[in-house]
């Protein structure tokens, strides 16, 4: 407070190349209760239905909390991207068929597609060769106000530049009329803030953006 960005993101099995649910079916010796389909979708077999220990292993496996409990069947669930309908012609799971925007899409890998290029797997699911990418997954945000206390006014027009560890420039931006800057969409990293307007002495902090989004607040400016 008082800024706040509120990001939905859709939370969808990676079918995981190293699926951790596959390798814990293996290890509780139901190697067919979890495995990778021909076209790279993983299933959970619900012929396992029953094994409550068994059950409970594939939900814990996920680190993406994507498996979950059918408490009634003692089953392990999750999204099959729809293996039913591909099999029976479809060329795309229910949810890409049906998204009005074309914002779900369902395909082949291509090292040729721009945007697939400029995607990204969600964070629990690194390492693991998720086939889940996203575009625009929210990252940090940096806000701040400029002030002149004993006027008790805010700057506007001011320029607020944030740099890098290294002291690289990442973004530089002027206060608007509320005297607020805010920097979103940012890397996870500590950055240095300089906010600098005519007839003021220029201000530095820091924002250790790293772990979370940083309000500064209202930070004073001193006439020279």
């Amino acid at each position: 407070m008082p800024v706040v960005r509120l990001s939905y993101t859709p939370v969808l099995c990676g079918h995981c190349t190293s699926a951790p649910c596959v390798a814990a079916a293996e290890a509780a010796g139901k190697p067919g209760a979890a495995y990778r389909r021909n076209d790279g979708l993983i299933i959970l077999d619900p012929a396992f239905a029953g094994d409550e220990a068994l059950a409970a292993a594939l939900v814990a496996s996920c680190p993406l909390g994507a498996i979950y409990l059918n408490k009634e069947r003692a089953l392990a669930q999750k999204c099959t991207g729809c293996a039913h309908l591909l099999d029976n012609g479809w060329s795309e799971p229910r949810c890409c068929d049906v998204c009005p925007t074309g914002a779900l899409r369902y395909g082949e890998v291509s090292r040729e597609d721009t945007l697939l290029a400029q995607a990204e797997t969600l964070e629990p699911l690194e390492g693991l060769g998720s086939n889940s990418y996203y575009l625009n997954l929210p990252k940090r945000f940096v806000a701040v106000t400029a002030v002149d206390f004993e006027a008790d006014e805010v700057l506007i027009g001011a320029v607020v530049t944030l740099r890098n560890s290294a002291g690289g420039l990442v973004r530089e931006q002027a206060t608007d009329d509320f005297g607020d800057v805010l920097f979103n969409q940012m890397p996870a990293e500590c950055y240095q803030v300089e906010i600098v307007m005519p007839g003021y002495t220029a201000l530095t902090t820091e924002a250790d953006a790293r772990q979370k989004d940083i309000v500064l607040g209202d930070l004073g400016l001193e006439r020279l």
